[in-house]
């Protein structure tokens, strides 16, 4: 995700007035820009290699530019929709929610839908006022925001190991009570970060012009499990890839799968991986920590690498619907049987209840008055003697 555009940065730069163009000029000029995150001030060095009066000048520009916040927003809302369709597209399935793996892989749906939504309600409450003062909606956010993104880390994590137990250590894969201590590491761990955060920074612990977690604090309560989490999910990725990759070719030297059919599994097998593990969010962790460097913030290395985290990360609730929904064979073999279902019944209650044919009508005498039923069987009007008789010379 990248930052909202109604934080508006300023670029300074080292300018003196050129006599000979009656403007301003760098040329000359090296600007060396530091900020100090404490005490939220800017200190700017101007440095020139001739003698001459300069100044520095200073362009207000939005830091997400470059259509960046449009294509979050969009992306992002996709992904949201995506992940509420993957609900429910799972949920009817009974079946499905009783294995393990499928439980963990919705929690971390819903841990998506979480952390997507307050990201979107975090630009409501961001402060454009130079106020170093959070307001209590702001420090929800950042509270809610810092929990939910951990909680995403962590069932990544989990998914990590669950795909790892089920690829690597075929083996002695049962866990006993996984859920619970599944849910315990993924939604009950994560909470104390935010708390700690909580608890060191005060009523300061989010920045107003984010509304977020403030870096002296983060860099423990986020950064470095974000940093944790990250590393080992990539470690975990290399080994499961490469069994993925294994189980492919062998499959493929065994059924006479062609090469282009096989490296096409692999590339499905690799994508699936770290679709659900998020491996994207290791860039996005290297932008966070630079985000308030006024130097590289406006770099054209810093902007590609901003839209390759916004394609790699944003999009990820519409990967996890087409890997785990639309190219899920449990789930659509059971929609199509569900359809198939509905409009067998639908078309039943169209037609109507089945006319019988007059023709196929019994008239009976009961009590010398005429009653018209529907025959059960067929009707036969010989007696019980002629039936023996037959039996017995067929016996004969």
């Amino acid at each position: 995700y990248t930052k909202r555009k109604t934080l508006v940065k300023s670029n300074l730069r080292c300018h003196f007035y050129d006599e000979s163009i009656m403007d301003w000029s760098d040329k000359g000029c090296i600007t060396t820009v530091v900020y100090n995150e404490e005490e939220r001030v800017t200190d700017v060095t101007c440095t020139s290699d001739h003698l001459t009066s300069f100044t520095v000048l200073m362009t207000l520009s939005s830091e997400s530019n470059n259509g960046e916040e449009e294509a979050s927003l969009i992306l992002l809302a996709i992904s949201l929709l995506c992940l509420l369709l993957t609900l429910a597209a799972v949920l009817p399935n009974k079946k499905i929610l009783k294995m393990v793996s499928s439980k963990v892989n919705l929690m971390l749906v819903v841990a998506l839908i979480f952390s997507i939504t307050c990201f979107l309600l975090m630009d409501s409450f961001v402060s454009a006022e130079d106020d170093d003062q959070p307001s209590i909606s702001c420090s929800v956010i950042a509270f809610l925001l810092h929990y939910f993104w951990l909680c995403q880390l962590s069932w990544m994590m989990i998914e990590a190991v669950t795909m790892y137990r089920a690829f690597v250590n075929v083996f002695d894969t049962h866990v006993s009570r996984a859920m619970l201590k599944y849910s315990l590491a993924g939604w009950v761990l994560p909470l104390v970060f935010p708390i700690i955060a909580v608890i060191w920074g005060g009523s300061q612990f989010a920045d107003p012009k984010t509304c977020f977690v403030r870096k002296p604090i983060g860099y423990v309560t986020f950064y470095g499990p974000m940093a944790l989490g990250v590393t080992a999910n990539w470690a975990l990725f290399f080994s499961i890839v490469r069994v993925a990759v294994k189980a492919v070719k062998t499959k493929a030297e065994q059924t006479d799968m062609s090469d282009l059919r096989m490296r096409t599994g692999q590339l499905r097998s690799a994508l699936l991986v770290s679709t659900f593990l998020g491996l994207g969010w290791i860039v996005g962790f290297f932008l966070l920590m630079r985000q308030n460097d006024d130097n590289n913030n406006y770099s054209q290395i810093n902007i590609i690498v901003r839209w390759f985290f916004i394609i790699v990360n944003a999009p990820q609730g519409l990967f996890i619907f087409i890997f785990y929904a639309l190219l899920n064979e449990h789930v659509r073999s059971y929609w199509i049987t569900w359809i198939g279902r509905f409009l067998s019944r639908k078309s039943k209650s169209v037609k109507g209840p089945k006319k019988i044919p007059r023709s196929n009508l019994v008239t009976v005498k009961v009590d010398d008055q005429e009653m018209t039923s529907i025959p059960t069987a067929r009707t036969d009007t010989t007696t019980c003697d002629d039936r023996i008789e037959r039996y017995v010379n067929r016996e004969g």
